[in-house]
Parts: structure tokens; C-alpha cells; sequence
């Protein structure tokens, strides 16, 4: 109706372009970081992924032997940022996607002060690329860093009630996805990164691989339902604050479970003797 022919009349009337040419040899990554500072400010995730077509182009600059390797990888970062935006934006209230990085960066790498300044300062600086040489390592390190933004974005979205494509799967139930909500209305981020560890550890195993499917199940519900009392005896009944303890004793227990390092039946006895050493005297019944 109306609205239609509205909406074409201001696309084929108002819609206009700004069209830049610029020389071969001309810098887009840094073009694009030069435009985007001056206008509205870039996420951390889009930033990061400038940051690694930039990393790509420095590789292959005087190394055309690897045009085939970097037309792959590039192709690959491109579909997982667009797989991201897609994910995350599902719904009726977008996910941010710096808060995915930042979670992701300490399931990955394992607890981060400030995850841009050791994304983009430290694991993916340009300090890190040989000119002159073999880039093969770098290469597979972002390659690696690339799969895993994909395959955990999923694990994210269900983490965060936004997704529900992993309900058929021979670890979701009922117990789950109910501890799962409450956990995200209690709203205590520095458990975050333990729970999608968790996540992705169970998720990312086939039910054929798993001796005693039921056991691995229990623990896995019973550590969601640990910290979710941890969180609500330990912020919201007692009141302590962000920086407790606790916060640091499970900061990297995100980045045990992503390396399969870490059980859930250990992590539920940490859980419950941490709480037992700091509300289980007479004194704070």
C-alpha cells in the first residue's frame, strides 16, 4: 500500500552513495579504520575483524605463495562475523557481540584482564606477523581462533535463552534450559565464561562417546544448579560484592572445561567447599 510505495519512492529518490576511489596498492584496512574513527564507534568485534583482513593482507603482501591459504581464511572470517551478527540478532532484544568476545576470549584463552588489549594488542598484533618469512603458524592460530568464534556463538545464543537449537540433543532437558534462565536473571557475568565452557565441553560430544550419558547429565545440571545457588547465597542474600573471592578462584574454570581439563564432579565439590568455607561457620547460618 502506502508505505510501499513510500519506501521504494525514498530508495530509488533519496537513497545515496558515497563512492571512493582509491589505487590498487591503496590500504583499505586502514581506510576503513580512518572512516570509522571519525563517525560512530566501531564494536570490539568489528574492530577485531578488520584487524585480522588487515593481518591477512600484511601475510600475503610479498608472499603470493599463500594467496590460496589467506582467499580461505578470509572467506572463513567473513562468514563466521556475518554467522555472529545473524545468531545475536535473532529475537526480540539483540545479544551483544562484545560480550560474546569477551566471554569467548576467556573460555579460549583463559581469564583476560581486558580482552581487546589482549586481542588486538598482544595475540593478534601486527608485531606478531614476519614480513620477510614463514607465516604458517600465525595463519593456523587465526584460522583456529576463527572455527571456534563459530562453533561457540551457538552455545552463546542457547546460554542466553536466545536459541534453542540444541533441545533436541542428547544433554538438553528440561533441568537445563530452567537453570540456564534463572541463571541469566541473576545476572552475575563472571560466571559466564564457566558456563559456556561447560556448555561447550558437554555440547561438543557425540552421545556414542560418552560412557554413562545419564552421570555426565546429573553433574552437568548439578553444576548450573551449584552456581546458581552460589550466586544467589553469595550476591543476593548476603550481599557481597563483585570483586569476592570467588571471582578469581573461578575465573579460568571456563577455559578447563573448553580444553577438557576440568570435571564436572570436581567442579561441583569446588563449588560447594568454597561456599561451605565462607557461609558454613555459626556465624553466618
Amino acid at each position: 500500500g502506502e508505505e510501499l510505495d513510500k519506501l521504494f519512492h525514498d530508495v530509488v529518490q533519496k537513497l545515496q552513495f558515497n563512492i571512493i576511489y582509491v589505487d590498487e596498492d591503496f590500504d583499505a584496512c586502514a581506510m576503513f579504520e580512518s572512516i570509522n574513527f571519525r563517525g560512530k564507534p566501531l564494536t570490539k568485534f568489528e574492530v577485531l575483524k578488520n584487524r585480522l583482513i588487515y593481518l591477512l593482507e600484511m601475510i600475503g603482501r610479498n608472499n603470493f605463495d599463500v594467496k590460496i591459504k589467506l582467499d580461505v581464511v578470509r572467506a572463513s572470517i567473513n562468514s563466521t562475523w556475518g554467522y555472529v551478527y545473524n545468531i545475536l540478532g535473532v529475537g526480540d532484544e539483540l545479544l551483544s557481540e562484545d560480550n560474546f568476545l569477551a566471554v569467548h576470549c576467556d573460555v579460549y584463552f583463559g581469564f583476560k584482564k581486558s580482552y581487546e588489549e589482549f586481542l588486538l594488542r598482544e595475540y593478534f598484533s601486527i608485531d606478531k606477523v614476519n614480513i620477510d618469512g614463514c607465516n604458517d603458524d600465525f595463519l593456523r592460530r587465526i584460522s583456529e581462533y576463527v572455527s571456534s568464534v563459530r562453533f561457540s556463538v551457538d552455545f552463546w545464543a542457547y546460554q542466553r535463552g536466545l536459541s534453542y537449537d540444541f533441545d533436541t540433543r542428547w544433554w538438553s532437558c528440561g533441568d537445563v534450559s530452567n537453570a540456564l534462565g534463572r541463571l541469566n536473571l541473576l545476572d552475575i557475568g563472571h560466571f559466564n565464561s564457566m558456563v559456556l565452557g561447560a556448555l561447550i565441553k558437554i555440547g561438543s560430544k557425540e552421545v556414542d562417546d560418552v560412557q554413562r550419558p545419564d552421570v555426565w547429565i546429573k553433574n552437568f545440571s548439578k553444576l548450573l544448579w551449584n552456581i546458581e545457588r552460589f550466586v544467589f547465597i553469595n550476591y543476593k542474600l548476603i550481599g557481597a560484592r563483585s570483586n569476592h573471592r570467588a571471582k578469581g578462584i573461578f575465573k579460568n574454570h571456563g577455559n578447563l572445561f573448553y580444553k577438557d581439563e576440568e570435571q564436572f564432579a570436581s567442579a561441583n565439590k569446588l563449588l560447594l567447599k568454597v561456599s561451605s568455607e565462607d557461609f558454613g561457620s555459626p556465624g553466618n547460618c
